[in-house]
């Protein structure tokens, strides 16, 4: 949907509108009353993507909430209710193109006739992934820059954007985020994309990306200085390293720590800190997960999953940085340096080897 057309819908929503020229306008979160914590949106959260010739994808900072303008509207009308979002989303669908979806159907349609070229290179050798990755830093997607990222992050870390429709592996893909991923010796060995719309999954990786054997961000350790921080996603990274030595991050709280990153810790420092998201996921990485089920005999059995304290507590040592509810380091900026400097210092584990 084009600038004015968007504007219009925010007349007829009754939208405060914001970022007018740029990629992205700005409007209130039509589902504010249903998701928001204060059942408002009196700062306009909700970033409607510009795009003249096509459907636009959205996002909501403030609740996470991510679709088309058709999808967005349409749960609005469901939780929410009004005229004036009825009139919106009959708006939307007459002037959006059927929406992100019916545009992505039709695309894949188009992409079942495209073929590879004759003797391409294999979607994982990395000729080919350095001209993927040079390729996509060549534009900047407004996602990064709406997460607060600078210029500077997006050079440093060489962040790009792939419209698509990319052949990689055996699906295509479209309206991603490309993240590089150097090994600690500056090679690099594949890239992490995240998609800037309702299409899931919400991550895809670069096929034979080892993301169990690296960290993001270990090829900026500095082994002079002894104590490494770990957190959990690519964006922690970016934006704790701003602020913190020595930040790497897991590509993931499921990804583990195996016996190649534990060999890399061992090399770079005798200190860890772990400042993982403060939520379920984040916790249960740090803590281990429990696991309960019922056996044959119909007694409950129960098992627990070692956590990232109970694996690197063995071989150093190890603080756990507790931050707000619902909070991560990319959201907290500048704000986590405190209660990193706050976390205390576990000790060694009785079972060091």
């Amino acid at each position: 949907m084009d600038r004015d057309l968007i504007l219009q819908l925010a007349g007829i929503l009754g939208s405060t509108k914001d970022n007018e020229h740029s990629a992205n306008v700005r409007l209130q979160c039509p589902l504010a009353p249903a998701t928001h914590a204060k059942g408002t949106d009196r700062h306009p959260a909700w970033s409607v993507r510009v795009v003249p010739d096509g459907p636009s994808p959205t996002m909501c900072w403030a609740c996470d909430t991510a679709g088309t303008l058709e999808q967005v509207l349409e749960k609005a009308v469901e939780l929410v209710g009004g005229p004036e979002l009825e009139a919106g989303l009959a708006f939307v669908k007459e002037n959006d193109g059927g929406g992100l979806q019916a545009a992505m159907t039709r695309l894949r349609i188009a992409d079942r006739d495209v073929k590879p070229e004759k003797d391409a290179i294999e979607p994982w050798e990395p000729k080919k992934l350095s001209r993927y990755v040079a390729r996509c830093g060549r534009t900047v997607s407004q996602y990064v820059l709406d997460r607060g990222l600078v210029a500077g992050d997006i050079q440093r870390w060489r962040i790009g954007y792939d419209e698509g429709p990319t052949l990689v592996g055996q699906s295509y893909i479209r309206y991603r985020v490309v993240f590089p991923i150097w090994d600690e010796t500056g090679a690099l060995v594949g890239a992490s994309m995240r998609t800037v719309v309702d299409e899931p999954p919400k991550y895809r990786d670069w096929p034979m990306t080892p993301k169990g054997d690296v960290f993001y961000g270990e090829h900026r350790i500095d082994t002079t200085r002894d104590e490494v921080v770990i957190v959990e996603g690519i964006l922690d990274v970016v934006m704790a390293s701003r602020y913190l030595p020595n930040v790497v991050g897991l590509l993931g709280a499921n990804t583990g720590m195996g016996e190649t990153r534990l060999e890399k810790l061992r090399r770079w420092t005798r200190r860890v800190t772990l400042v993982l998201d403060a939520d379920q996921a984040g916790s249960e990485a740090v803590e281990g997960k429990v696991r309960t089920w019922t056996g044959r005999d119909g007694k409950q059995r129960q098992k627990k999953d070692p956590g990232l304290l109970d694996i690197l507590r063995r071989h150093f040592v190890v603080r756990v940085a507790e931050l707000p509810a619902g909070t991560d380091p990319a959201e907290l900026r500048e704000a986590v340096v405190p209660y990193v400097r706050r976390a205390k210092y576990l000790g060694l584990s009785s079972t060091r080897s």
